[in-house]
């Protein structure tokens, strides 16, 4: 795989990633969710800022840039918000697997692999955070 082939695989994780899908049609609903909505849409709004820049890195090289397409994630408008954060979690750790397993196919392009870098920082600290908000979606809440 080239480096122009690794970044667009980036561009497309991030870009039909379910963080995304769930940033852009928040319909999980729950006492409290508000700012879990909040922190999704914060992660997603990260996300999108890279694929920006990978999408504007790629087209002024003159590459074909492949956007990709959402998978059918509407099935999950239905479930409860700590299974939707379990998918996501897992989703964002196949990803970033991915990721480091694609990272030596962009060793030789200095300003690519810059980028491959912060989007391999990003996805590990989105990880965390999808960790966090998972733990929090799953503990019992205090009524007063």
């Amino acid at each position: 795989m080239s480096a122009a082939e690794t970044l667009n695989t980036a561009l497309i994780g991030l870009h039909r990633s379910l963080l995304q899908y769930a940033g852009e049609c928040w319909p999980w609903a729950a006492a409290g969710d508000a700012a879990t909505e909040k922190r999704v849409r914060e992660l997603a709004a990260r996300e999108r800022h890279l694929v920006g820049q990978l999408f504007t890195l790629l087209n002024d090289r003159g590459e074909a840039v492949d956007l990709g397409t959402y998978p059918d994630n509407s099935a999950l408008h239905y479930v409860s918000l700590p299974f939707l954060l379990e998918r996501m979690q897992g989703e964002t750790e196949r990803f970033a697997d991915q990721l480091k397993a694609l990272a030596p196919t962009v060793a030789g392009d200095e300003e690519g692999w810059a980028l491959f870098g912060q989007v391999q920082t990003t996805v590990a600290e989105n990880l965390a955070a999808i960790k966090d908000l998972r733990t929090k979606a799953q503990s019992p809440v205090a009524v007063a």
